[in-house]
């Protein structure tokens, strides 16, 4: 589940940093093209032109984000290495400095295991390309500080990787159950109605509220009500669905977001749960249940308020109840 929201942001984080990339490089190249076009260059400057091209389409699908990052390669790979190749073939050996930005940039560009193979064929291409611009110790030196800057930047890059996924799954998860929190529950909700709307796909949520359970915290403390909280997430947890995403939204309230499941299925499942509060041992409360399948035309926050008010219904009814639009008052 964490790592479903780990490639969402990732990505996104990354397309922002390609789409910057790309608008430099065109503002860069422009001068370059017009400059060949003066000499009469035209070659090269049909060469840059190409370049440039490809540069505004990875900048125009990053800005409407309409691009995957895995798709990004396929642009950047051969638009920067004609630009190296370019710099080389017009400005000898000192053009191969370009290639200690190149690794940089592939390294950001590049999903981590193609951006390992593909810097070592990059850096091995230009030296032999070089062999016939510089001495023998020159281009050792290029190699050897080329491979020294491979491994710095991969070291450094996954390192920041780590760095955010830890930042991220923070931002995401309740600390004391490692459920989801509410900071993506729009956003899950929101992306359900979409594939509802799609593919006709029944969505249901049940909304879910421990019975008394300030009353835990009052007679055993709070040592024995986080303790039932975070039990709680373990029933939620065990027997769910790879597609089932399980939030804590605060305190004792939590919600399950079902995929591809009708109201009369959810009722099936929020029984079984309930069974499960009443046999676990221990402080552990009762718990009441609130199911809404999404019915069209909602809007997030009236989906959810429904589960919410078929929740009070429950609990009306005297807790430790299973309550949904198809319960016979």
């Amino acid at each position: 589940m964490f790592a479903l929201f780990h490639k969402m942001t990732h990505e996104n984080y990354r397309l922002a940093i390609i789409q910057y990339l790309a608008l430099v490089s065109i503002l860069v190249l422009i001068p370059m093209l017009l400059y060949d076009l003066w000499k009469g260059s035209y070659n090269l400057a049909i060469a840059l032109a190409i370049v440039i091209a490809g540069l505004v389409w990875v900048f125009y699908g990053c800005y409407k984000n309409t691009i995957k990052f895995e798709s990004v390669q396929w642009g950047v790979i051969p638009l920067l290495s004609i630009i190296v190749f370019y710099a080389v073939q017009t400005l000898g050996f000192k053009a191969l400095l370009w290639v200690y930005p190149s690794i940089v940039v592939f390294f950001i560009t590049i999903p981590m295991k193609n951006a390992l193979i593909f810097n070592l064929i990059f850096i091995f291409i230009f030296t032999i390309i070089g062999n016939d611009l510089a001495d023998p110790q020159l281009l050792l030196r290029f190699l050897v500080t080329s491979l020294a800057v491979y491994a710095l930047v991969a070291i450094f890059v996954t390192v920041i990787q780590r760095q955010q996924e830890t930042m991220h799954y923070a931002a995401i998860t309740d600390p004391l159950t490692e459920l989801l929190n509410r900071n993506t529950l729009y956003d899950s909700l929101t992306e359900a109605i979409r594939q509802n709307v799609r593919a006709d796909i029944p969505m249901t949520i049940i909304a879910i509220d421990l019975d008394n359970f300030k009353i835990v915290n009052d007679e055993f403390g709070h040592d024995a009500g986080d303790e039932v909280i975070r039990n709680t997430g373990k029933i939620l947890s065990n027997g769910s669905r790879t597609t089932d995403k399980i939030f804590r939204l605060g305190g004792e309230e939590f919600l399950i977001l079902l995929f591809s499941t009708s109201a009369k299925e959810a009722i099936t499942k929020a029984e079984q749960l309930r069974k499960k509060f009443l046999v676990y041992g221990g402080h552990m409360p009762s718990a009441s249940f609130g199911v809404a399948e999404y019915r069209k035309g909602e809007t997030v926050t009236q989906w959810h308020k429904r589960a919410d008010i078929n929740l009070y219904k429950a609990k009306e009814l005297g807790r430790d109840k299973v309550f949904s639009d198809l319960t016979d008052n």
